[in-house]
């Protein structure tokens, strides 16, 4: 099937071009194909890199998004339960790294969306909910900080009055 905005090949039964992202038309009908009619085309079974559209490789914020949310809804089990693990734990950082890189490249071979602008409307709601969680995330650990930073410890020897444990 031959994109009608940049004259890229796409395979048969492709609902948005591969290269631009355009809604392919035939003879001015939208054309619809159930996951069984079109293996790979973004209909919730992993597909291969040359068919995700370029514009959906990038970043993501929403691994910021607590306990592995973003993974879970959209379809990627494993990294929800790898992010649900290790939430609490310095190793969040995995995670957090895969899904910044890869996250958006994944949503889009795990899950169905019917055309590009869904998939863009929807990872934009996520990058949205994931920069709050990361600066909710920087305030809490500042908050810590200078918490912690400012305890007053007291003096152990302080502690010891003259004549008790060898004291003064």
């Amino acid at each position: 099937m031959i994109c009608p905005g940049c004259q890229a090949e796409n395979p048969v039964g492709t609902k948005s071009c591969i290269s631009c992202g355009k809604e392919l038309t035939h003879i001015g009908i939208s054309q619809h194909y159930s996951p069984d009619e079109v293996a790979g085309n973004n209909s919730g079974t992993a597909i291969s890199d040359w068919q995700v559209p370029r514009s959906v490789n990038g970043l993501t914020m929403a691994g910021f998004v607590p306990f592995g949310l973003y993974a879970f809804f959209n379809g990627m089990v494993v990294w929800g339960l790898v992010g649900l693990v290790l939430y609490s734990s310095p190793f969040y950082l995995v995670y957090l790294g895969y899904i910044t890189f890869y996250g958006r490249r994944e949503a889009w071979r795990n899950r169905r969306f019917n055309n590009l602008s869904e998939f863009e409307a929807t990872m934009s709601a996520w990058n949205i909910g994931g920069i709050a969680c990361g600066v909710i995330y920087i305030l809490v650990i500042l908050a810590w900080t200078w918490l912690f930073s400012n305890l007053v410890l007291v003096d152990p020897a302080a502690c010891n009055p003259p004549g008790i444990y060898g004291g003064g």
